[in-house]
């Protein structure tokens, strides 16, 4: 059998397609360590364990991070407390397009 050139050219791509979809999976999953070190790589893995929370709606583990205080600002200046992050969470874990833009990061 004899695939013309158009043809390989839409099966590689498709490979590598879903090669970068199982690579971004698997980059989504929180990553396992020691968060409480004082290092450089605890403070990734909290990190990643902090999307993780925000991506799969963990409110328990948003609610238990951020300090009753914590606020955040965004670019535009607007200031998220901790009430209304661990809130977006739990509203983003019912939003699959969300999810799908933060498997990406």
């Amino acid at each position: 059998m004899y695939l013309s050139r158009p043809w390989i050219v839409a099966i590689l791509v498709f490979i590598a397609a879903c090669a970068n979809v199982i690579e971004s999976a698997a980059d989504a999953l929180p990553k396992s360590g020691d968060e409480h070190a004082r290092t450089e790589d605890a403070v990734w893995l909290i990190e990643d364990h902090w999307l993780h929370a925000e991506v799969t709606g963990d409110t328990a583990f948003l609610w238990e991070f951020l300090l009753a205080n914590y606020r955040s600002v965004d670019a535009d200046g607007s200031i998220h407390d901790r009430d209304r992050i661990v809130a977006g969470a739990a509203r983003y874990l019912r939003t699959r397009d969300y999810r799908r833009i933060c498997v990406r990061l």
